[in-house]
């Protein structure tokens, strides 16, 4: 026995075949409940759901309306963290005045000074644009110094998805996913978020929601401050470089000059 083809007339005693127009958005309002389901799935809290907590996925935290993205409190944790790493990398002036590094040097004693100091500004650049390859040979060179654990630790920080998060579980509470961080509300309550690196939410206020953002730019913000004292040194070293090697050149008001072009006056 033949059946009707889809969209003719039925043979007598048999159901109609749907059209297909019909079927088609049956499909799509079909696609789009299950597609609100997730929607209204994912927003649920998973202390509710601890079966499938390693499904769970927490967005990022974005700054809210009427709330700042950092504090004071969060600024001055994020500068000790920093400058405890530029301090390994920029550190060695501290011990020694100008005058007393500059005092009897020979012109090749200076061009090695000149040469460490910019290769310091160098790894400060690096630190800072943290997307940016780094070849090979400048990495022998940073560690070779001991610059390149605290250029790798502030570029792990800048590229962490979120750095500004807890990064340790409170007590007692486990859980089962280890990109997660459980912890203790205000109000008392398990509540999830992404683990991080520096624990500044847990600084957060009724006014501030600290954001990656935020951190992100702070940090840059006081290694850019770092790189413009460096720099001011490198100028100094590289003026007494070239009035050793018998280049009258005041290099100290170019401000216009990157330091490449400076560079270039050597004797």
């Amino acid at each position: 026995m033949r059946f009707p083809a889809v969209g003719l007339v039925p043979a007598v005693g048999l159901v109609p075949a749907p059209d297909p127009i019909e079927r088609l958005m049956r499909l799509m309002r079909f696609t789009t409940l299950i597609a609100e389901r997730r929607e209204i799935a994912s927003r649920m809290v998973p202390a509710e759901i601890p079966e499938r907590i390693m499904d769970f996925q927490v967005p990022e935290v974005e700054c809210f309306t009427g709330f700042a993205p950092i504090n004071e409190i969060q600024k001055k944790l994020i500068e000790d963290v920093v400058f405890c790493m530029l301090d390994w990398i920029v550190g060695k002036w501290e011990s020694s005045s100008f005058e007393d590094v500059l005092s009897g040097r020979s012109l090749d004693e200076l061009k090695g000074l000149v040469k460490e100091q910019r290769l310091v500004l160098e790894a400060l650049m690096d630190a800072r644009e943290s997307e940016s390859e780094i070849s090979a040979k400048k990495k022998a060179e940073y560690k070779a110094q001991r610059l390149w654990n605290s250029v790798k630790q502030i570029r792990r920080i800048l590229n962490h998805p979120a750095p500004q998060n807890r990064a340790e579980d409170c007590p007692h509470c486990a859980h089962f996913d280890p990109k997660m961080v459980v912890y203790r509300s205000k109000s008392g309550t398990l509540a999830f978020e992404v683990r991080g690196l520096l624990g500044l939410s847990a600084k957060n206020d009724e006014c501030t929601k600290v954001t990656k953002a935020a951190t992100c730019a702070y940090i840059k913000e006081l290694i850019t401050k770092e790189i413009e004292t460096q720099e001011k040194i490198y100028r100094i070293l590289y003026q007494e470089f070239l009035r050793i090697g018998g280049k009258r050149i005041d290099i100290m008001e170019r401000d216009s000059e990157s330091i490449d072009e400076i560079s270039a006056l050597a004797p």
